[in-house]
């Protein structure tokens, strides 16, 4: 039997997963971040992190990972994965059952995961996906700071659209915005090795 090698290039790996981060203690928020992540915020009637994970099913996610101090892990898991049926027959017996579809939507998103960030590591915008490396494995991956809510424009489709006509060589896509004249020291900073494309 002979061996036919294929002419055809492997194709790029879908994106699929997204590591969300909301490990920080939100301490200019306080005093309702000494109860709430940041991220539970709501805007109007949904907190900000489902805001950004609607968007990032737009992008073709199907799976979430949201790291999490280990005081919010368990407000999150409730939030995402508690089904409340006892508001669902408080309704159901009051006749307004269509109120409850919002709740239903919740349960519409991907799957979410919801991990602590690994106490060994040290505080930083690294540590978040150190601590998510065993659920993404050598995948691409979208890795979004969830206090940064973008009205309009999906960051995340943009982001997966950049990478699904990238070349093979490429590591990362950053979303990043100049900041001339500022307190930089106020957001997170890049610098590119020598060599590296702006």
């Amino acid at each position: 039997m002979q061996n036919k090698t294929s002419n055809t290039t492997p194709k790029k790996t879908k994106v699929r997963k997204a590591v969300l981060t909301d490990a920080g203690y939100a301490t200019r928020f306080l005093p309702i971040s000494k109860t709430l992540p940041k991220s539970m915020l709501p805007i109007v009637d949904k907190p900000i992190m489902q805001h950004i994970i609607e968007e990032v099913m737009e992008a073709g996610i199907t799976e979430v990972i949201i790291v999490a101090t280990k005081e919010g892990k368990p407000i999150y898991e409730d939030y995402f994965h508690n089904t409340v049926q006892h508001i669902y027959k408080k309704l159901e017996e009051a006749n307004k059952k269509d109120r409850f579809n919002k709740v239903r939507d919740v349960f519409s998103l991907p799957n979410i995961i919801v991990i602590t960030q690994d106490p060994k590591l040290p505080y930083g915008t690294a540590a978040p996906a150190l601590s998510a490396r065993p659920y993404i494995g050598d995948e691409p991956f979208l890795y979004l700071f969830t206090d940064d809510l973008i009205i309009g424009k999906s960051a995340s489709l943009e982001l997966v659209n950049r990478y699904n006509i990238s070349t093979d060589d490429t590591k990362a896509i950053l979303a990043t915005k100049y900041l001339p004249d500022c307190d930089v020291s106020k957001y997170g900073i890049y610098v590119l090795k020598d060599g590296t494309k702006d």
